[in-house]
């Protein structure tokens, strides 16, 4: 009876065993699941997933969007030295395509040689960083002002990237990058001035680092402009003058100055000297030393590069001495007026545009009454010209008398009208 029972028990585990092992060997292999899309970036590893349950003996095989034939099993059966199959767990068949392209894109096929054939699906995007091609967009530009100017960034990258334009200062090292606000691979400046001298810089992105970006410097020439600080200036003989022109070019070229049509060179009896005022402003100064007859006249600043010529034109003359008319006549008094011509004011440097003043002196030269521009103020000590008119020798007619004092009242109602 004990022996019965142990033969059952041993038919009864062959059998369990024995039907397990046909379920097991009849269970189809199936994937984990039917579609994948797979992203990746141009340059790196991309990697192709597929997880098979109850392989069992069959074969796997990878193969490209073209039809071909990648690997079998765990085999590379192509000379591709970038594909490989990787498997980190035992149910993965894991494609690996190094430095990927892409012209990798498209749909890659893992299948089980089942009947019929089971495929997985996995679908490659390969994305590229946006990229400006150098050798295709346009470079450095010297333009004439007035020109229409065209920059251009040729652009690749998938997706398409976006194009944006920024302007960075030539002359101010420091200053930030302005966006221009144009979008697109052209920018289009039209009638161009010196103040578009710059650095144009364009910026493609499609949201995949990195971004790239190209700088272009376009410089603006323009003929010279001649300004004068003065047309007119007057000088003692034996003295000392500057003569002083500003120029701005660009480029900057020929610049002198020229007395009735012969150029100046630097001596002991000229200096020239040039100042740099701002990127494209020079100063062309002309030192006169110990002036005479010979040095009065007309003075020509003259500036010339490739795109034209420009000139100005001053005249230096001797300064003025004060004149004095007296007006005598039978009376027991006598009055001298003295009058000072408001001559042209000499050199006293760039930019110093004091008002002139005119002087009015009593008849005593002691009592000196000064009228500015623009002033409120006025004062006549009429007591020290009374004074000093009965201290002459001299007479004076009455009618004389009177025209010198109706002459001193316009001008005490001309002060009080300025007021």
């Amino acid at each position: 009876m004990r022996i019965l029972e142990i033969l059952e028990f041993l038919l009864y585990f062959t059998t369990a065993t024995t039907m397990a092992n046909i379920q097991a060997d009849s269970q189809e292999p199936n994937f984990d699941v039917p579609v994948v899309n797979v992203t990746a970036t141009t340059g790196t590893t991309a990697i192709l997933p597929c997880t098979i349950n109850a392989l069992g003996d069959r074969k796997v095989l990878w193969m490209d969007p073209r039809g071909k034939a990648l690997t079998m099993e765990d085999r590379r059966v192509i000379f591709d030295q970038r594909i490989s199959v990787e498997r980190p767990y035992t149910r993965d068949w894991n494609l690996h395509i190094r430095g990927v392209k892409h012209s990798d894109s498209g749909e890659y096929m893992c299948q089980i040689n089942t009947s019929p054939v089971k495929i997985k699906k996995v679908i490659l995007y390969v994305s590229e960083p946006a990229k400006i091609i150098g050798q295709m967009s346009a470079g450095d530009q010297v333009v004439q002002e007035g020109e229409k100017v065209i920059l251009w960034c040729n652009v690749t990258g998938i997706p398409p990237p976006r194009v944006t334009w920024f302007r960075k200062s030539i002359h101010n090292k420091n200053a930030a990058k302005e966006a221009i606000g144009n979008e697109g691979e052209v920018l289009i400046i039209h009638n161009i001035t010196r103040y578009c001298d710059d650095v144009y810089e364009c910026v493609a992105s499609n949201d995949i680092e990195p971004a790239d970006s190209r700088e272009m410097k376009v410089t603006v020439e323009f003929q010279p402009e001649v300004e004068l600080f003065t047309k007119r200036m007057s000088q003692s003989k034996g003295r000392e003058t500057i003569l002083d022109c500003k120029i701005t070019a660009n480029p900057h070229g020929f610049n002198i100055w020229r007395k009735e049509g012969k150029d100046i060179q630097a001596s002991h009896k000229y200096g020239i000297q040039v100042f740099d005022e701002d990127a494209y402003s020079k100063t062309l100064s002309l030192r006169i030393g110990n002036i005479d007859d010979r040095d009065f006249g007309e003075y020509t600043c003259v500036a010339q590069n490739r795109h034209g010529m420009d000139q100005d034109k001053m005249l230096l003359f001797e300064h003025a001495d004060r004149t004095r008319w007296t007006t005598t006549s039978t009376s027991t008094m006598s009055n001298s007026i003295l009058w000072v011509m408001p001559p042209e004011r000499p050199y006293s440097g760039i930019g110093n545009n004091q008002q002139r003043k005119i002087n009015v002196f009593d008849g005593t030269m002691q009592n000196p009454t000064i009228i500015q521009p623009g002033s409120n103020s006025f004062s006549y000590d009429s007591a020290k010209s009374e004074a000093s008119l009965r201290n002459q020798s001299k007479t004076i007619s009455s009618a004389s008398y009177h025209r010198v004092v109706q002459l001193t009242v316009c001008v005490v109602l001309f002060a009080l009208m300025t007021r």
